[in-house]
């Protein structure tokens, strides 16, 4: 397989039938493929990450992908890869892989030298034949994939990969999750474009059959490692406090409804935050980021209590000092109203059609409240950025991942909370209000 002459040139028809192939071949059909675009570290520019998941085995719809995001990629300097193994849901943690169907080593010559992990590689590859070899932009660099069939549990996958990377000096690889360049695509590394060229094999090996290459090459086994004593979950320091466990899900609802910066407060509290100096202040804020979350009293007193040295520190401290819940609640009060007195409207999802090529959804609404009611407006939303999910909070769903354009469907038909603003012919959507457990109940009426 050859690439195109120059950076600029757009995908011939055969270079990107050979990587569809391949990528059809690799990652097995009945769940998600999962595809990034980042800018190229070391390099100038700017770009946001975008994350796009389409069905594996779905050829029209990786070719859809592979046409936006191969021009995005040879347009600038920016690493375009691709999740090895597919995904259950549309999400890039290990948890979203169930089942290994593919690993990989990346042999770059850090350990040990170029020449010394060919030769060890091509005894291995002796024994169990690769699927693919990718020589990966970087002169000399190569990746190596086996497909595994039947797949495999993680767990034992990742044994085995940890095991060959380790006697070869390579970079980790053995992560379920984990992206690789793609094929096809252009390596910015040096500022000049390299296209990442490769050759496929259609052919499959077992796990099992790995790990007898690696015992037939004397690759020594690791040695199992004692299991660490995990501390015992902490409780809260009196016994007076009573706190009630969190519903099923819900937990994991505000793992992916809060955003980062969000969970960190939680967690450490006005420790490190300039943004909120004092401890009442971050209180305060975390308070109204769970209320604007949905969050009950008691949600609110569960994550208070169960952080003593970040959000809980002071309200423990009070607690323990015989003030009871006085001072959360007082907090809890205060936020609650303030949201209250904030001017906001509800607006009905009529249509939600997604622009897959450029990662962005239009979406139709009517107003339903307010002065403005029966108003339609058009509003684009960037499936790349946060505020996606916070639109999918706002209509009582669980939040969509960054880039997942083809959830927009789940939106028709749903009330969302907005701050509209007036602009010149109309009016605009100037914020995205987090759902409120009132919202919620009436959207699911």
């Amino acid at each position: 397989m050859t690439g195109p002459t120059t950076h600029t040139a757009l995908p011939s028809e055969r270079w990107l039938a050979s990587v569809i192939r391949t990528l059809l071949f690799i990652v097995p059909a009945g769940s998600f493929l999962e595809f990034r675009l980042l800018p190229q570290k070391g390099q100038p520019g700017h770009m946001k990450m975008q994350r796009l998941w389409v069905p594996a085995g779905d050829e029209a719809a990786i070719r859809r992908a592979l046409n936006e995001l191969l021009v995005l990629n040879a347009a600038r300097p920016s690493l375009l890869c691709f999740g090895i193994n597919p995904r259950v849901r549309r999400g890039g943690k290990n948890t979203d892989v169930e089942a290994i169907s593919v690993v990989a080593v990346d042999v770059d010559g850090k350990g040990l030298s170029l020449a010394e992990q060919k030769a060890k590689l091509a005894r291995v590859v002796k024994q169990a034949p690769a699927t693919l070899l990718v020589r990966s932009g970087t002169p000399g660099n190569l990746h190596l994939y086996w497909r595994i069939e039947p797949a495999c549990a993680p767990e034992r996958a990742a044994a085995v990969v940890r095991r060959l990377r380790l006697w070869l000096g390579a970079d980790p690889s053995e992560s379920p999750a984990k992206m690789m360049r793609l094929l096809g695509s252009y390596n910015w590394k040096t500022g000049q474009p390299e296209f990442v060229t490769g050759k496929l094999r259609e052919r499959t090996c077992t796990i099992e059959q790995l790990a007898a290459a690696l015992d037939a090459c004397d690759v020594p086994v690791e040695p199992t490692k004692p299991k660490k004593q995990t501390r015992a979950a902490w409780r809260p320091p009196t016994p007076e406090l009573e706190v009630q466990p969190l519903a099923p899900g819900r937990l994991d609802f505000f793992k992916r409804a809060l955003p980062h910066w969000a969970k960190l407060l939680i967690k450490n509290g006005a420790a490190g935050s300039e943004r909120y100096p004092s401890r009442s202040e971050a209180d305060a804020a975390v308070c109204r980021i769970l209320v604007e979350a949905g969050a009950s009293d008691d949600e609110i007193l569960y994550f208070f209590a169960m952080t003593p040295r970040g959000t809980g520190q002071r309200f423990l401290e009070r607690h323990a000092a015989g003030a009871g819940h006085d001072y959360l609640d007082r907090t809890i009060s205060l936020i609650r109203d303030a949201v209250a007195d904030e001017d906001e409207d509800t607006v009905l999802v009529k249509k939600a059609r997604p622009m897959v090529g450029r990662l962005r959804v239009v979406l139709e609404m009517e107003v339903t409240t307010g002065d403005d009611k029966g108003v339609t407006i058009v509003q684009g939303v960037e499936a790349t950025q946060s505020i996606w999910r916070h639109v999918f909070v706002s209509a009582g769903l669980e939040p969509a991942p960054l880039g997942a354009v083809n959830e927009a469907g789940r939106l028709r038909g749903r009330l969302l909370r907005v701050r509209l603003g007036s602009r010149g012919d109309g009016l605009q959507v100037v914020r995205w209000l987090p759902g409120r457990s009132e919202a919620n109940q009436i959207v699911g009426s």
